[in-house]
This record gives C-alpha cells, sequence and structure tokens, in this order.
C-alpha cells in the first residue's frame, strides 16, 4: 500500500477543516442567541409591546375620554330638558292657577251678577209700575177720570160721564193709553180677572172734528158725538186673546162677549156730557 504524500495530507486536512466549519456553523445558527444579542433581542420585543400597550392604552384612554364627554353631554342635555320640563310644569300650573283664579272671579261675578240683575230689574218694574199706575188704575185712571161707588165713570179732561154694570166692578182696568198719534184722547177698558188675561172689551176715541169726520167710513167706528171741537166715538175689539181663548177660559170667554153685545149698548146709552 502507498503512504499518502503530503499533498493528499494537506487536502484531507482542508477537508475535515471544512467539515468542521460546516458543523459549528451549523451548531451556532441552532443555538439561541445568548448575551447582548438575546437581550437587544428582548428589549426590542419588550419596547414594541410596551409601545402596542402604550399605544392601545392611549386609545382606550382617548375612547374612555370620549364616552366620559359623551355622558356628560347626555347628563347636561338631560338636565336641561329637566329644567324645561319642570319650567313648562310651572307655565301650565301657572296657567291653571290663573284660570281658576279668573274662573273664580267669574263666578264670584256671576253669583253677584243675579243680584244686581234683581236690583235693576226691580228699579225698572218700580219705575214701570209708578208709570202704569199714572196712566193704568183698576176701576178708574189717571188724567181725572174715575170710577165712582156707583160706577158712574167719569172723564174730566174731555168732560164726558159713562154709568158701568155693577157686575163689571173689580173686574175692569181702565186707561187712557191712544193707539194711533192722530187720536186726541182714549179711555179704554179691560176685562182682567187675573194677571192672565187681559182682554179689550171697547175704547172711547177722540179725535178732533176734522179727524173725525175722516172716521165715517170705517166700518169698526162707531160714532157717539161731537163737543167743544171734539168727535167721540168708540170701537170693540176684533178678536179674543190667545189666553181668553184657551178652553179652560171657555166661562170668561162668554162672559167678554156678554160684556161686549149686551152690557156695552146699555153703557153707550148713558153717555153725556158736562
Amino acid at each position: 500500500m502507498m503512504k499518502p504524500g503530503l499533498k493528499g495530507k494537506g487536502a484531507i486536512f482542508l477537508v475535515l477543516l471544512s467539515v468542521l466549519i460546516l458543523l459549528l456553523w451549523f451548531r451556532d445558527s441552532a443555538e439561541p442567541i445568548t448575551g447582548d444579542a438575546a437581550e437587544d433581542g428582548n428589549n426590542n420585543g419588550e419596547e414594541e409591546i410596551q409601545e402596542d400597550e402604550t399605544e392601545e392604552n392611549n386609545n382606550q384612554s382617548e375612547n374612555e375620554l370620549a364616552d366620559n364627554e359623551a355622558n356628560e353631554q347626555k347628563e347636561q342635555n338631560k338636565e336641561t330638558d329637566d329644567i324645561s320640563e319642570a319650567t313648562k310644569d310651572s307655565d301650565r300650573g301657572g296657567g291653571r292657577d290663573n284660570d281658576l283664579e279668573e274662573s273664580e272671579e267669574k263666578k264670584a261675578e256671576n253669583e253677584a251678577s243675579p243680584d244686581n240683575n234683581g236690583e235693576e230689574l226691580t228699579e225698572e218694574n218700580e219705575t214701570k209700575e209708578e208709570e202704569k199706575s199714572e196712566t193704568e188704575q183698576p176701576n178708574g185712571s189717571g188724567g181725572g177720570e174715575s170710577l165712582s161707588d156707583s160706577n158712574l165713570y167719569t172723564n174730566s179732561q174731555f168732560g164726558f160721564t159713562m154709568e158701568l154694570p155693577e157686575t163689571w166692578q173689580n173686574i175692569i182696568r181702565i186707561d187712557t193709553n191712544v193707539f194711533s198719534p192722530d187720536q186726541e184722547g182714549a179711555v179704554n177698558f179691560y176685562y182682567e180677572p187675573s194677571a192672565e188675561i187681559n182682554q179689550l172689551v171697547f175704547s172711547v176715541i177722540i179725535y178732533t172734528d176734522e179727524k173725525g169726520k175722516e172716521q165715517e167710513d170705517n166700518p169698526f167706528w162707531m160714532p157717539i158725538g161731537t163737543n167743544n171741537g171734539y168727535t167721540f166715538g168708540y170701537i170693540i175689539p176684533g178678536e179674543p186673546t190667545e189666553e181668553l181663548l184657551a178652553p179652560e177660559n171657555s166661562e170668561k170667554l162668554e162672559l167678554v162677549q156678554h160684556m161686549i153685545y149686551n152690557d156695552l149698548p146699555e153703557i153707550i146709552s148713558t153717555f153725556k156730557f158736562h
């Protein structure tokens, strides 16, 4: 066998050295990093984690701050709404109080009003009664007219008298109200047994002689005579009042008809100037 030479030994050495270097390289690459490099890697990793945590914390803080601000804004809005509602309630309450006060005032005025109206009506009625008493009197009238105890009616203004039946006593009202401006005077006899019935029986109408001539064609005008420039006549009603036509007043209606068609001709026959 031949022994390798120096060159062959050198080649083998180089191969072994290369293998060794490769093994060392593989070993170094497979071993964990230690020392400063590992520390630097760890530090870098920790710094990155801390940065991530810091950024996350910052984001969380910002989110929490935004949430807090939103919650504070909601609370402020809620307080504003509560104040607004309270103000509205107060206004409504004040309005109700004012309405109640106005209602109470109106109620008090209405309660006092009937008394005032009653007083006004009483005064008005008294005035009307006074005026009525001057021109209207049961069994007589104002203006110088009177009905004596013997049922003799006397009119001093126009100077005439008439005798009424005794049955007319206390059921007749006499007034001197004219029916039209062209009349110089009138004496009206009403059947008035109660406040509900007021039925005209007849009226003595006085005109001037000139106006009296105009009544000659009036079918409802019944002349009596003339005296001192006046013409006298009488009229009777055309229809009974509704109250007198009621069924319960049939007897009173018959009495009025008797007064007109039976008593009145006798009364006119007693008419005298004085």
